[in-house]
């Protein structure tokens, strides 16, 4: 048989050291799919560069292991033969494959003899969680790619690119070009796409690393078919500069080269002479090239070789796969590559070198010289051949310079092209550092690893810089952050004469640093202002977007301290709107969302921004006249379908909706969006004037259960429409079967919504307030009047009411601004505005208040709160004779409430909400006066903002004169005594209270006075109090003696304490009834696992008699 080798090595002037590379210790493979005659044999090879190793080999998810080998030397080469059984078939989820691993390193490789090509798997430590695919094939044959999970739940989005117009079905779903695959994957599972075109372009984004192969096959018959493949590398260790290496015996027609960018408007520059531009990214061409080429390029490209079936010289070749190894990866001192002991007789090896100068590169011990030169770099190439060569070969350098080791198998009809050693560093990252949010699943501080930190519940907005945050258990989350992104959403003006402008406020006193620019096109906007207060930056009409389309007109805005923010749009024009929206730090950002949006006229329309690298966003559409379609992208959708976009970082989505309601849609992505939502200079109920509605939506994980709202000052009913001119409240539910209450100063009203995005209107006439049994959302929509035309405003939850604000008033000429604010009755005296208090005097519902007041256009207002828990909600009404007006509401926090409540023990202050009420930290624990049930629900000082101390001790030293008579009566009520200035408050030992008891004094004096006893029962009582005084000073060793002993007393075992015990038993119960119940419930559950066993009870036997055949075979080989 004939068999010949090459090998391609190359050096570069770099070194790197401990760094990802193709040797490793697990690895996972799989059979691409091949039909080809004789029919494709997979082999596996393992060799070792160095040391011995043990090394295991199984296919986890069939329950088959090959075998353990032991003390497995450098000098040995493990060859498994994987049959038919493992080889992927068609598309879909499949458990067919193979894990790998060793104690030590170990290069794997697989070949698939009988017609095929092969590949080196990449090692754990170097896969990666962004792929872009290449593929080949002709148009006798299918191309094909797959994906393994080596982690358990990896969620899947794949971004389809496909040649010709054509589709891939998986799961009974047909997708297209620009569809988006999203599927979760268990361990060890591979998908497999297969299409009769080329997928090449295709994007594959995980959340956690991945296994992916790419290939497919050519050929017109079976007879002459052969199977092509390659291991995909991460995106992110693609390159810029690359070397084509042609191969050997095809030099006379020359190769394919397939060239793919990974980020838009790339240039890449082909051997001085061709330079092809990219536009976006995944955007990819092919071109044939002879000889060695030098490539460069002004971003990351990844370079595959395809190799085309011909007659060569002295041989013929067929067609192989193989990435071409950016110079950033070239591997330092050394590799080992295997000769396959498998082909049989070997007749010649052939070596082609590519070196710098000074270098020296032995093959085994033999020094290799005579290099020739490569056009374009320092780099030198020699083809060298050698007579039968040993079956492991050993290439090494003299230095510490990089070099790439690639080689070819052809063998009885069929080529393999290898890779025999490369680095897998991460050269460039499409990651930006960026503030953290709560579990966001994204490397804010772009090292490589996903919410990784464990934050401080209490720390500063400097504590979390360069973080990423695994949860922050914090109620600061709020209005004001470091960074924000915005757009301007269209809103078709007939002139450019009014005001496009950011506002910006800060509550910190030092000079603040704002820099506003467009990263993905800095030419836009790049600036970069100073403030104390407040500042405003106009001018901004080419931010605007413009139809159903993706833009890069994103802000990113960034300030050195923190800041609030807001958009505004006002216009000079007659009869138009001004619109604003308060922006939302990237902190508060989330995943989830549901649109509002209004469109009597015009299109309502919503923009989604990517606030991280590799954003998949995905609509479900809820058309308010179900028989109406959506156009978008040259497709028709309809009620109930799904729209997905991909998004670069900072990239805008804007889809809109002529005159159709997709209030309701929901709007579901991979990573952290912004999204702003409304109508596009639109009427709403007046059918006069138009109007721009706009706002930025709160997450889902934000919503809350009770609101409170105001209708806007100066309502005047135009009855343009034959009704009053109310408010709207717009509620819309997360959860079926929500139910919503609805007070107001005329009645109380009851709503139903039955489904998630089930939404309705209602009427807002004075105030309202809301309670719902879950989270809702809660818009408040203005209708128009003779004094201000439409707006809309997201409407925080009374839990996540603020505590501060600072607001700039925009001066627009005509306009007068109301200021409008509310908060609880016992609350109205702590809320100051510009440092004086304010007279609430207007009531809303029971037990809360509001208050309006004229703001001066141009002037700065404050709000603060004089007590931890007084907080206020609101906002600002902005309005103009002419009926132009815009709204926006007060700071509030963003505390992620709706994600699931378990009840837990309050430290105070920390940001949790302890007893699921739906609001977070509203106690104030006070201990120097009898407790108070701060927020009336029965409960006392169960969820604390702090807790307050005696100004004396919280705890005293007793001498031995009392101690018995103290650790008696703490230990007959199982209860340790906290004392206060006027009485004595008996806590639970496992209360949350007991670490408080630290603060120790020799000497006290306990006047008699009346005692509060918390007792077990919860009643309460008064009694005498004897009297001690005790003065005694101790020294220094009896003070420790006397700590010590007091200490012993009063540690408890917690593990015998009956909140454990109770947390791992059941209480015995011995009611007949319960025990019928308790022994039903037995019968019905081993029912349902008997039941299941008997269904498979056939399945097994076949499998158990596959499995001894499958034994007897592997014995016979």
């Amino acid at each position: 048989m004939e068999f010949q080798i090459f090998l391609t090595i190359f050096n570069f002037i770099i070194i790197f050291q401990q760094v990802p590379m193709s040797y490793g210790g697990e690895f996972v493979l799989v059979c691409p799919e091949g039909d080809t005659e004789p029919a494709t044999e997979y082999m596996l090879y393992i060799t070792l560069p160095s040391n011995n190793a043990e090394i295991y080999v199984t296919a986890p998810l069939l329950g088959f292991d090959f075998g353990m080998f032991n003390n497995v030397s450098q000098s040995e080469i493990i060859e498994i033969s994987l049959s038919s059984t493992y080889m992927l078939s068609g598309t879909g989820i499949s458990n067919n494959t193979i894990y790998v691993t060793s104690t030590a390193d170990v290069s794997v490789y697989v070949i698939a003899r009988n017609g095929g090509d092969g590949y080196t798997p990449i090692p754990f430590q170097s896969l990666g969680k962004d792929h872009y695919i290449m593929t080949h094939c002709d148009e006798y044959n299918p191309c094909q790619f797959s994906v393994t999970a080596v982690n358990e739940d990896v969620q899947v989005e794949i971004i389809l690119a496909i040649s010709n117009g054509d589709s891939v079905t998986l799961n009974a779903v047909t997708y297209q070009t620009g569809d988006i695959i999203s599927l979760s994957i268990l361990g060890y599972q591979t998908l497999q796409i297969r299409c009769n075109s080329d997928l090449t372009g295709t994007l594959v984004i995980s959340n956690k690393n991945v296994f992916v192969v790419g290939g497919g096959a050519v050929g017109m018959n079976i007879s002459e078919r052969h199977l092509v493949m390659e291991q995909i590398p991460p995106v992110q260790t693609f390159g810029r500069e690359i070397l084509t290496i042609p191969s050997k015996y095809t030099q006379s027609i020359g190769d394919n080269y397939c060239f793919l960018s990974s980020q838009p408007q790339t240039t890449i520059q082909i051997g001085g002479v061709v330079r092809r531009y990219l536009k976006t990214g995944g955007e990819w061409f092919t071109i044939r090239l002879n000889g060695t080429q030098f490539i460069f390029a002004d971003k990351p490209i990844l370079v595959m070789r395809i190799t085309q079936t011909g007659t060569g010289d002295p041989i013929t070749e067929w067609s192989t796969m193989l990435v071409m190894i950016p110079k950033d990866q070239f591997l330092v001192g050394g590799t080992q590559i295997v000769l396959f002991p498998g082909a049989q007789a070997i007749s010649s090896l052939v070596i082609s070198v590519v070196r710098s100068l000074n270098d020296t590169l032995y093959m085994n011990t033999d020094s290799q010289t005579d290099f020739t030169t490569i056009p374009g770099d320092e780099l030198f190439i020699k083809y060298t051949s050698t007579i039968s060569p040993a079956d492991k070969q050993q290439v090494s350098k003299s230095n510490v310079r990089g070099m790439a080791v690639y080689y070819q198998v052809e063998a009885n009809g069929y080529s393999v092209s290898l890779i025999g050693a490369m680095n897998f560093i991460i050269t460039f990252s499409d990651c930006v550092a960026s503030d953290t949010s709560i579990g966001d699943m994204v490397d804010n501080d772009c090292d490589g690893f996903i919410d990784e930190d464990v934050c401080p519940h209490d720390g500063a907005p400097a504590d979390y810089v360069g973080k990423d945050c695994q949860q922050i258990v914090s109620g600061e989350s709020d209005s004001f952050g470091l960074r924000f992104i915005a757009v301007f959403p269209e809103q078709m003006q007939i002139d450019l004469t009014g005001v496009t402008s950011l506002v910006f406020s800060t509550i910190s006193t030092e000079e603040v640093t704002v820099r506003i620019t467009t990263p993905r096109n800095t030419s836009i906007l790049n600036v970069q202002i100073r403030m104390n207060v407040t500042t405003e930056l106009a001018a901004l009409h080419d931010l605007e977007l413009s139809g159903s389309a993706i833009s890069d007109k994103v802000m990113l805005i960034e300030a050195s301290h923190e800041i609030s923010a807001y958009t505004i749009l006002d216009t000079k024009a007659v009869y138009k709107s001004s619109g604003a929206a308060r922006l939302l730090p990237v902190e508060a950002l989330g995943q989830e969302y549901y649109a509002v949006t209004v469109c009597e006229s015009n299109s309502c329309q919503i923009q989604i921004i990517a606030a991280h690298p590799f954003t998949v966003v995905q609509v479900k559409l809820k058309l308010q006249d179900t028989s109406l379609t959506l156009e978008y992208g040259g497709k028709t959708y309809h009620h109930g379908d799904l729209i997905s976009e991909y998004l670069h970082q900072y990239q805008v989505w804007q889809l809109q909706a002529p005159t159709i309601d997709i209030t309701g849609s929901r709007i579901t992505s991979n990573k952290p969006i912004a999204v702003f939502s409304g109508g596009q200079y639109t009427q709403f109920l007046t059918g006069q004037q138009d109007d721009l509605f706009i706002e930025q939506l709160h997450p889902v994980k934000s919503w809350g259960k009770t609101f409170a709202l105001v209708q806007a000052p100066k309502a005047a009913c135009l009855n343009l429409a034959s009704r009053e001119c109310d408010d709207i409240i717009r509620l819309i539910s997360h959860q079926a079967n929500t139910i919503i209450n609805i007070r107001s100063h005329i009645s109380s009203q009851e709503y139903s919504l039955e489904y998630p995005g089930h939404w309705v209107d209602v009427d807002l006439r004075n105030w309202a307030y809301i309670i719902s049994s879950k989270p809702i959302s809660v818009t408040h929509l203005l209708t128009g009047g003779i004094y201000y035309d439409g707006g809309m405003t997201v409407v925080s939850p009374i839990s996540e009411f603020g505590q501060r604000d600072q607001i700039t008033i925009l001066n627009i000429a005509n306009h007068e601004v109301e200021l409008v604010l509310m908060t609880e009755n016992k609350y109205q005296n702590e809320i100051l505005l510009n440092g004086g208090n304010m007279v609430f005097t207007d009531t809303l519902d029971v037990n809360m208040t509001y208050f309006n007041t004229p703001v001066t256009p141009g002037s700065s207002a404050e709000i603060t709160s004089q007590n931890a828990t007084a907080v206020f909600g609101g906002f600002i009404f902005s309005y103009k004779t002419g009926a132009a007006s815009y709204f926006f509401s007060l700071a509030s926090h963003h505390s992620f409430i709706n994600i699931g409540c378990e009840i837990s023990e309050d430290s105070g202050g920390d940001g949790q909400d302890n007893d699921c009420d739906g609001r977070i930290d509203e106690e104030i624990c006070d201990l120097t006066i009898t407790p108070q049930d701060d927020d009336l629900d029965g409960l006392i000082d169960e969820d604390c903002i702090e807790i307050i101390l005696p100004s004396s001790t919280s705890s005293t030293i007793l001498s031995s004169a009392m101690e018995s008579t103290v650790l008696e009566t703490s230990a007959s009520s199982e209860y340790l005594s906290a004392s206060n200035s006027g009485y004595t408050t008996l806590v639970p030992t496992d209360s949350i209270f007991q670490h408080t008891m630290s603060t120790m004094t020799p000497a006290l004096k306990l006047e008699t006075s009346s005692v509060l006893v918390l007792t077990q029962d919860d009643s309460v009582c008064t009694c005498g109090c004897v009297t001690w005084s005790i003065t005694t000073s101790l020294d220094a060793e009896s003070l420790v003696e006397v700590t010590e002993s007091i200490k012993t007393e009063l540690i408890v075992d917690s593990t015998e304490m009956s909140k454990t015990v109770r947390k791992r038993t059941s209480a015995p119960d011995p009611r007949p009834s319960a025990q019928t119940v308790g022994y039903f419930g037995v019968a019905i559950i081993s029912g349902i696992f008997i039941g299941i066993f008997i269904l498979d009870a056939g399945a097994l036997f076949t499998d158990l008699k596959m499995l001894v055949h499958v034994l007897k075979e592997a014995k016979r080989r």
